[in-house]
């Protein structure tokens, strides 16, 4: 699914949590940094994405500091 769109959130998250299953924080710590910068607002994943990367990209050996959150588009007038 990545390999025909890499901003696929759905793709990242799992690619991350396998990596993290299989003991490859450092690879998991990629692709989930891939789907915070890519990921649409109201995407599923980024709740947990969020609140567990940064824990991630420290087993990973990496300095990160989680962005903003983004905030959703409105859905139109109402």
């Amino acid at each position: 699914a990545l390999a025909l769109d890499n901003t696929d959130d759905t793709a990242l998250f799992l690619a991350g949590f396998g990596e993290m299953q299989v003991g490859r924080p450092d690879r998991a710590f990629r692709y989930w940094r891939r789907l915070v910068e890519v990921a649409p607002a109201d995407s599923p994943w980024l709740p947990e994405v969020r609140a567990r990367i940064e824990a991630l990209a420290a087993a990973a050996g990496a300095r990160y500091v989680l962005p903003p959150a983004p905030v959703a588009a409105a859905d139109g007038p109402g």
